[in-house]
């Protein structure tokens, strides 16, 4: 026919009588050619449910039997039914034997070749939920991509408008009101948990284990079906699967729970605890915990909280509700105190909490439940800071450290004091998870208060006082302000009396993490009125501190000061002598230090300043002091550290270059060593300037007795001395006091007293000493 023409005629009759030709549709060529065309048979795909809770129905179609018996939450296969012509769809009750027992009759009018769902819905005869067949079209026999096609559909009479879920997936309907359907949605073939929620709201109306894992390509209609608040023969509410086979499967309904623990850090009685008005905790102690409980969860949980030895609900003195989601964690904390304007009594719940470590190491959080602490930051001690600014009521996210001991230091926000410090002993953690809770007052105002403590609170109930730690420091205190004897207190109380200028104490344990004022008053003092000069200090836990009194009260040149060396060293932090230089004299010029010939030890250092430490060989040095900058030495000292290995020292400066009266101090330089010795080094100038002439000690080494020879050139004057010298400086014989003269000098050196090792042998005149070392066998 291609390129042809032809007249197509609608001819016979539609109703026709006896003899009358029938309806049909002919086809006539230009060549007189009258074909008749094949008639086709016009069907549709049908699927009926059955879904009103009402007796089992016979459906009649045109006035005709179609289905007998067809029960309550049953499906028919899709089938082939008539489409194009209107189908009269009357429901009867079963038994019905002519369409004079049909109750309700409805009329669709079905496309050819599109797929049909009918469902029988609501109550015949209810005004609100009438019975109708509703109609899903087009609807789908297998899914139309990968996964899984399905609609849902809402058929329980007395449920609200819903929002379903697909559980930590997605949402599948919003707002989907009774007899209303969703547009098919497509998922993987999956394992789901659905939630029913009532439009809008959180609580969980019901919940359903869907395994949608089989059926790969296929379709479904998803049906809410049933009462939710059934009379006696009411058929309750579930949710079902209808398969395009007919097949009519019931989901699971899921019981939803989430694992609670519940914290008592109310510095309270003990209590009872009542949920939902049904009692859940007796004789709850403060500072206690319940291990993870699985209590329901998508509905509203009140938890009351009444003294213990309640009865009945009248005794609750106040509750909360919390929604809780399903097999999720909560921690719930009860902090605060009831009827506190300013930490009113609270259930804080940290969420979601952990029952283990998400990795390797220990997960913990940090609640804060001290009602009269104010904001503060956590610490671990060398590590790192965990949190800043926590403030009363709040929790920090999970922190995860590696499972060692640390320890854990409380500081108001922003400070440097110490509230508290804990030994939080983590080892045995590893891969666990728990809750650290600061309880307690810091400023308990009576006996019952509670102290500050901070508490372990396992996933088992166990709960751990985290043992607190004294935090001190070692402090040296040296008196280098040329003033009188003093008296220094600390924090109002006496601390040292009697303080001599060019003494040092020990170093000794004080308070760390604290707030220190330090005060200085005059010897005699009696009461903190009598200081007139203070500072406050926070000394770090584990540090090594030296205070050095310095400069003059009153002077604005040189003001008093208490300088801080830190981290001082009681002792070298390897072989050899560590020491620092500390420049304390008020008006002595910036100053450069030299071991002679061996390595400059300080560049430009001014009034106050002091070196980093250094570290020689245990040796003994001769040290020049030269202005800054200039190569002419002003003074020399000699400085006999040989017998100080692994020791420490600090070398200072002290006293007046230039005394402008008579009572001050002269300029000195002196070694304070760690157990507060405090040693004068002896000026030192060469043997040519001291004496002209040959000096030795023999025998050295030396027995019982040696023998110091001085072959003179020229005449030393008076007043000599020869000493002799311990390693620690300090004179142990003093062999000879006098006048020497030109020619032959000796001097019997008896050290059958002293014990055996190395000592300095002194000579000491007005121009200068002059040093020889002498052992001892």
């Amino acid at each position: 026919m291609e390129g042809g023409a032809a007249t197509v005629i609608a001819s016979g009759f539609l109703d026709p009588g006896m003899d009358d030709p029938a309806f049909g549709l002919f086809v006539v060529l230009p060549d007189g050619t009258f074909l008749e065309l094949e008639s086709v048979d016009n069907t549709a795909n049908l699927q009926i449910v059955h879904n009103s809770p009402s007796p089992t129905v016979d459906i009649w179609v045109n006035d005709e039997p179609f289905l007998t018996d067809v029960e309550y939450r049953t499906a028919t296969s899709y089938l082939e039914v008539a489409a194009g012509v209107n189908l009269n769809v009357g429901i009867a009750l079963a038994g019905s034997s002519d369409t004079s027992d049909i109750l309700v009759d409805f009329d669709f009018l079905l496309d050819p070749d599109e797929n049909y769902q009918v469902i029988a819905n609501g109550i015949v005869g209810d005004m609100d939920t009438p019975f109708n067949l509703e109609l899903i079209s087009p609807a789908r026999q297998e899914a139309e991509a990968d996964g899984v096609d399905f609609t849902i559909f809402h058929g329980s009479t007395d449920a609200p408008a819903v929002d379903v879920f697909a559980r930590d997936v997605a949402q599948l309907a919003d707002d989907l009101s009774f007899a209303e359907n969703t547009d098919y949605i497509n998922v993987e073939a999956d394992e789901y948990i659905i939630d029913i929620k009532g439009a809008g709201t959180e609580p969980i109306l019901a919940s359903y284990a869907a395994d949608l894992s089989g059926l790969e390509g296929g379709a479904a209609t998803v049906i809410a079906s049933g009462f939710l608040d059934p009379g006696m023969d009411d058929p309750a509410f579930g949710l079902f699967v209808v398969l395009p086979d007919g097949t009519f499967l019931e989901l699971d309904a899921v019981i939803n729970t989430a694992n609670l623990q519940i914290v008592h850090n109310s510095p309270s009685p003990t209590v009872d605890i009542w949920v939902n008005n049904e009692p859940f905790l007796t004789d709850f102690e403060y500072r206690s915990a319940t291990p993870y409980v699985q209590v329901p969860a998508g509905v509203n949980l009140n938890i009351g909280i009444a003294l213990a030895g309640s009865s009945d609900t009248s005794d609750i003195l106040v509750d909360f509700d919390f929604l809780l989601d399903p097999d999720e964690n909560y921690l719930a904390v009860a902090n605060g105190i009831v009827g506190d304007m300013d930490t009113p009594f609270d259930l804080d719940i940290v969420s979601p909490s952990r029952l283990v470590a998400e990795s390797d190491g220990v997960d913990f959080v940090i609640v804060h439940g001290a009602t009269d602490a104010p904001a503060v930051d956590v610490e671990a001690r060398d590590v790192a800071t965990l949190i800043e600014g926590l403030a009363f009521g709040e929790a920090t996210e999970y922190i995860n450290v590696p499972a060692s001991n640390y320890t854990v230091d409380v500081k108001p926000a922003g400070s440097d004091v110490i509230v508290g410090s804990f030994l939080a002993p983590l080892t045995p953690l590893d891969g666990q998870a728990a809750a650290v809770i600061a309880s307690g007052f810091i400023n308990p105002e009576t006996a019952d208060d509670p102290e500050f403590a901070l508490l372990a609170v396992l996933p088992s109930g166990g709960l751990i006082a985290l043992p607190p730690v004294q935090n001190t420091a070692r402090l040296q205190v040296i008196h280098n302000s040329p003033s009188p004897t003093v008296d220094v207190w600390v924090n109002d109380d006496p601390f040292i009396q009697d303080f001599e200028f060019r003494t040092a104490t020990e170093y000794l344990d004080v308070p760390a993490g604290v707030n220190l004022n330090v005060g200085v008053a005059l010897a005699g003092s009696s009461s903190p009125d009598d200081i007139l000069v203070d500072f406050d200090f926070i000394l770090e836990p584990n540090e090594t501190y030296q205070l050095i009194a310095n400069g003059i009260v009153g002077d604005m040149e040189a003001p008093f000061n208490l300088e801080v060396v830190t981290p001082a060293r009681e002792s070298a932090e390897d072989d050899g002598v560590d020491f620092v230089i500390f420049h304390g004299s008020p008006d002595a010029p910036s100053v450069d230090v030299f071991a002679r010939d061996v390595a400059q030890l300080a560049d430009g250092l001014s009034f106050t300043d002091q070196t980093d430490y250094l570290n020689v060989p245990a040796d003994d040095y001769t040290i020049d002091i030269t202005a800054a900058g200039d190569p002419d030495v002003l003074l020399s000292y000699t400085a006999p550290l040989s017998g100080l290995e692994g020791g420490a020292a600090t070398v200072m400066a002290s006293g007046f270059f230039e005394p402008e009266n008579m009572d001050d101090p002269g300029f000195g330089l002196y070694a304070v060593l760690a157990d507060g010795t405090v040693l004068e080094l002896p000026l030192s100038t060469s043997s040519d300037q001291v004496i002209r002439g040959d000096v030795s000690v023999f025998p050295n080494p030396a027995t019982n007795r040696a023998t110091l020879t001085l072959e003179l050139d020229e005449e030393i004057g008076s007043g000599v001395d020869v000493n002799i010298r311990d390693l620690s400086g300090k004179i142990v014989s003093q062999p000879f006091r006098g006048d020497l003269f030109v020619g032959r000098n000796t001097v019997d050196l008896k050290v059958g007293q002293l014990a055996k090792g190395l000592y300095t042998v002194e000579i000491v005149t007005a121009e200068g000493l002059i040093s020889k070392k002498l052992v001892v066998q």
